[in-house]
């Protein structure tokens, strides 16, 4: 077998396939996966953290794979074959490699003029579909991680529902509770996906949108619209406590009854930057590392049917914001089924 493509992977962007930039447990120059003439292939691992196959950490200097194979770098990033063009065997000699050659650098010097010197149009430009946007807007999404309570007004009496404090100190258990007095409470916790928006208004300090169900989770109670079973469980057993305090206290039933959310803390983590959400972490754990938080709830789309909300956060400034004119589009012409799709989001585990 002859050897007739090599193939380097790594975060640095000379490699010919390159990882998710941001994510520093992989290397800047991770793996280098050989391509034989009688279609066979061998991965070779010079990283810092590993390379997976299958599960199993590559501990040989090369190890033969297969195309139906499960590679991750670093335990985390996943291997794609699809961005592997298929290479075939060479049976013609120098001729092919020629050619070959010839139509490398034609579609590279193509290639530039495209990406370079042509108007940039997102829609158009399908070449540039996935590394341009990701690159360009992968630090204009991020997590969101509102941790909150909900209250209720009885004329000059409040209440407020949250895990019982005392039941998790004792046993962990997270166990809803109404109180008179928050303190004895531990907030819910919720999590969404929020978007850098450019605001040049010096009286607005809006620049992070997010759904509002996330920002405000009392707008799905109040209005009993939920996004699955399991969140339908959750707030309807919050009413079912709440009825339930009502009458142990006598309080007068109310059955137009508005939640209010009273948010503790919220936190934007830009994606790209690791964040354990699990990981055997404690609910305890978890609330300390949201810290006091870096966001600010400003309002919400006035219309009752719209979910989105606007915060303010101070994110670092290197951070990409979008511009909603210019950069955001209605015109759906340009996109067809079948389409390849780039989708955006929080990359941490």
């Amino acid at each position: 077998m002859k050897l007739i493509k090599t193939i380097k992977i790594g975060r640095h962007q000379s490699n010919d396939y390159c990882l998710n930039s941001f994510n520093e447990k992989t290397s800047r120059n991770h793996a280098i996966l050989y391509i034989y003439d009688d279609d066979t292939h061998e991965l070779e691992d010079i990283s810092t953290n590993g390379t997976f196959v299958n599960g199993n950490k590559v501990l040989a200097s090369k190890v033969k794979v297969r195309k139906d194979d499960l590679i991750k770098f670093a335990d985390q990033e996943r291997f794609d074959w699809s961005r592997v063009n298929a290479v075939p065997i060479n049976k013609t000699g120098w001729v092919v490699y020629v050619g070959l050659i010839t139509i490398v650098l034609l579609a590279t010097a193509w290639l530039g003029y495209y990406l370079f010197l042509l108007p940039k149009d997102l829609c158009k430009d399908e070449l540039c579909e996935i590394k341009c946007i990701q690159a360009k807007y992968n630090k204009s999404v991020g997590l969101i991680c509102n941790a909150y309570f909900l209250k209720v007004n009885f004329g000059s009496d409040k209440l407020f529902i949250g895990y019982d404090k005392a039941k998790y100190n004792k046993d962990q258990t997270l166990e809803k509770s109404v109180r008179y007095n928050k303190d004895e409470l531990l907030p819910f916790f919720l999590t969404g996906t929020a978007f850098l928006i450019e605001n040049k208004s010096n009286h607005d300090k809006a620049n992070l949108a997010t759904n509002r169900h996330v920002a405000d989770p009392s707008w799905g109670i109040n209005k009993r619209v939920y996004r699955d079973d399991e969140e339908k469980k959750f707030y309807e057993d919050i009413r079912i406590e709440t009825d339930q305090f009502e009458k142990t206290y006598k309080l007068p039933p109310n059955p137009n009854r508005q939640f209010i959310t009273q948010s503790d803390r919220i936190l934007f983590i830009p994606s790209g930057t690791l964040f354990s959400l699990g990981n055997g972490l404690t609910y305890n754990d978890l609330l300390n590392k949201l810290g006091t938080g870096n966001c600010e709830l400003l309002r919400w789309s006035k219309e009752s049917n719209v979910d989105i909300a606007l915060l303010a956060t101070n994110p670092e400034p290197d951070y990409h914001y979008i511009n909603l004119t210019n950069e955001a589009s209605d015109n759906l012409d340009c996109i067809s089924v079948g389409d390849e799709a780039v989708i955006l989001g929080y990359s941490g585990e």
